[in-house]
Protein backbone atom coordinates (compact mmCIF):
# COMPACT_ATOMS: atom_id res chain seq x y z
CA UNK A 1 0.00 0.00 0.00
CA UNK A 2 3.09 2.41 0.79
CA UNK A 3 3.81 2.19 -3.38
CA UNK A 4 0.88 1.34 -4.45
CA UNK A 5 -1.49 4.58 -3.12
CA UNK A 6 0.77 7.33 -3.90
CA UNK A 7 1.42 5.40 -7.59
CA UNK A 8 -2.51 5.77 -7.98
CA UNK A 9 -2.62 9.13 -7.12
CA UNK A 10 0.31 10.24 -9.34
CA UNK A 11 -1.46 8.75 -12.70
CA UNK A 12 -4.34 10.34 -11.46
CA UNK A 13 -2.65 14.22 -10.96
CA UNK A 14 -0.03 14.37 -13.85
CA UNK A 15 -2.56 14.27 -16.61
CA UNK A 16 -4.78 16.52 -14.37
CA UNK A 17 -1.82 19.03 -13.87
CA UNK A 18 -0.64 18.87 -17.16
CA UNK A 19 -4.60 19.16 -19.02
CA UNK A 20 -5.20 22.62 -17.31
CA UNK A 21 -2.20 24.33 -19.13
CA UNK A 22 -3.08 23.08 -22.36
CA UNK A 23 -6.75 23.75 -22.22
CA UNK A 24 -5.53 27.72 -21.12
CA UNK A 25 -2.94 27.99 -23.85
CA UNK A 26 -4.21 25.79 -26.81
CA UNK A 27 -7.55 25.04 -26.51
CA UNK A 28 -7.34 21.11 -25.86
CA UNK A 29 -7.40 18.45 -23.07
CA UNK A 30 -4.20 16.63 -22.15
CA UNK A 31 -6.39 13.17 -23.89
CA UNK A 32 -6.41 15.46 -27.25
CA UNK A 33 -3.45 16.06 -27.18
CA UNK A 34 -2.14 12.74 -27.29
CA UNK A 35 -4.32 11.58 -29.93
CA UNK A 36 -2.44 14.28 -31.94
CA UNK A 37 0.87 14.14 -30.72
CA UNK A 38 0.67 10.22 -31.91
CA UNK A 39 -1.03 10.54 -35.57
CA UNK A 40 2.02 13.49 -35.93
CA UNK A 41 4.40 10.71 -35.17
CA UNK A 42 3.30 8.49 -37.97
CA UNK A 43 4.27 8.29 -41.25
CA UNK A 44 2.03 9.40 -43.23
CA UNK A 45 0.29 11.33 -40.34
CA UNK A 46 -2.40 8.46 -40.14
CA UNK A 47 -2.94 5.66 -38.20
CA UNK A 48 -6.02 3.05 -38.16
CA UNK A 49 -8.19 4.05 -35.00
CA UNK A 50 -7.18 0.78 -33.30
CA UNK A 51 -3.25 2.26 -32.89
CA UNK A 52 -3.66 5.71 -31.15
CA UNK A 53 -6.49 3.77 -29.26
CA UNK A 54 -3.63 1.10 -28.12
CA UNK A 55 -0.85 3.34 -27.76
CA UNK A 56 -2.82 6.51 -26.26
CA UNK A 57 -3.84 2.71 -23.13
CA UNK A 58 -7.67 3.66 -24.24
CA UNK A 59 -10.34 1.54 -25.97
CA UNK A 60 -11.76 2.14 -29.39
CA UNK A 61 -15.29 2.84 -27.62
CA UNK A 62 -13.69 6.07 -25.21
CA UNK A 63 -10.94 6.79 -28.95
CA UNK A 64 -14.03 7.54 -30.66
CA UNK A 65 -15.66 10.73 -29.25
CA UNK A 66 -12.41 12.18 -28.83
CA UNK A 67 -11.42 11.98 -32.77
CA UNK A 68 -15.53 13.45 -33.14
CA UNK A 69 -14.64 16.61 -31.55
CA UNK A 70 -11.13 16.74 -33.15
CA UNK A 71 -13.13 15.80 -36.22
CA UNK A 72 -15.10 19.04 -35.62
CA UNK A 73 -12.86 21.44 -35.25
CA UNK A 74 -11.10 20.89 -38.43
CA UNK A 75 -7.67 18.32 -36.55
CA UNK A 76 -8.75 14.80 -38.03
CA UNK A 77 -10.40 13.28 -40.78
CA UNK A 78 -11.32 9.83 -41.00
CA UNK A 79 -11.68 7.56 -43.81
CA UNK A 80 -12.01 4.24 -44.84
CA UNK A 81 -9.30 1.77 -43.42
CA UNK A 82 -7.38 0.54 -47.36
CA UNK A 83 -6.67 -3.13 -45.73
CA UNK A 84 -10.14 -3.70 -43.71
CA UNK A 85 -13.32 -2.41 -45.01
CA UNK A 86 -14.42 -2.77 -41.25
CA UNK A 87 -12.10 -0.22 -40.11
CA UNK A 88 -11.51 3.73 -39.85
CA UNK A 89 -8.17 5.63 -40.05
CA UNK A 90 -7.87 8.97 -38.29
CA UNK A 91 -5.60 10.78 -40.81
CA UNK A 92 -4.09 14.50 -38.80
CA UNK A 93 -4.86 17.30 -41.20
CA UNK A 94 -2.74 20.23 -41.42
CA UNK A 95 -4.43 22.57 -38.59
CA UNK A 96 -3.96 20.17 -36.22
CA UNK A 97 -0.72 19.98 -36.67
CA UNK A 98 0.28 23.78 -36.09
CA UNK A 99 -1.65 23.66 -33.08
CA UNK A 100 0.44 20.79 -31.66
CA UNK A 101 3.46 22.47 -33.08
CA UNK A 102 2.77 25.72 -31.33
CA UNK A 103 1.42 24.00 -28.22
CA UNK A 104 4.42 21.03 -27.95
CA UNK A 105 6.89 23.64 -26.18
CA UNK A 106 5.19 24.91 -23.46
CA UNK A 107 4.01 20.93 -22.84
CA UNK A 108 7.22 19.83 -22.84
CA UNK A 109 8.19 22.51 -20.04
CA UNK A 110 4.90 21.34 -18.09
CA UNK A 111 6.55 18.02 -18.44
CA UNK A 112 9.72 18.54 -17.29
CA UNK A 113 8.81 21.13 -14.26
CA UNK A 114 6.14 18.63 -12.89
CA UNK A 115 8.30 15.31 -13.91
CA UNK A 116 12.07 15.46 -14.93
CA UNK A 117 13.04 18.04 -12.98
CA UNK A 118 12.00 16.51 -9.99
CA UNK A 119 14.51 13.15 -11.09
CA UNK A 120 18.04 12.67 -11.23
CA UNK A 121 19.56 11.04 -14.29
CA UNK A 122 19.30 7.68 -12.14
CA UNK A 123 15.57 7.82 -11.10
CA UNK A 124 14.44 8.68 -15.26
CA UNK A 125 16.62 5.67 -15.76
CA UNK A 126 14.62 3.47 -13.18
CA UNK A 127 11.53 5.14 -14.38
CA UNK A 128 11.65 3.91 -18.00
CA UNK A 129 12.51 0.83 -16.55
CA UNK A 130 9.67 0.25 -14.24
CA UNK A 131 7.16 1.98 -16.28
CA UNK A 132 8.49 -0.46 -19.60
CA UNK A 133 7.83 -3.14 -17.26
CA UNK A 134 4.89 -2.62 -16.78
CA UNK A 135 3.52 -1.00 -19.95
CA UNK A 136 4.86 -4.59 -21.11
CA UNK A 137 2.99 -6.85 -18.78
CA UNK A 138 -0.99 -4.65 -19.15
CA UNK A 139 -0.20 -4.71 -22.65
CA UNK A 140 -0.10 -9.46 -22.56
CA UNK A 141 -2.83 -8.66 -20.28
CA UNK A 142 -5.13 -6.48 -22.36
CA UNK A 143 -3.93 -8.74 -25.57
CA UNK A 144 -4.94 -11.51 -24.19
CA UNK A 145 -8.56 -10.84 -23.14
CA UNK A 146 -7.97 -11.79 -20.00
CA UNK A 147 -10.45 -9.55 -17.82
CA UNK A 148 -9.88 -11.83 -14.51
CA UNK A 149 -6.41 -10.89 -12.82
CA UNK A 150 -4.04 -13.94 -12.21
CA UNK A 151 -4.61 -14.96 -8.70
CA UNK A 152 -2.34 -13.40 -5.97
Amino acid sequence: MAAWLPLVRLLTMVPNALDAPLRNEAGISHGSFQIIAILSAAADRQLRMSKPARLSGTSLSRLSPAVTSLESRGWVRRTPSRDDWRGQRAALTDKAHDALTAAAPGHLAQVRQLVFDQLSGPDVEHLQRFAGTLLASLTAYQASGDQDPAPA
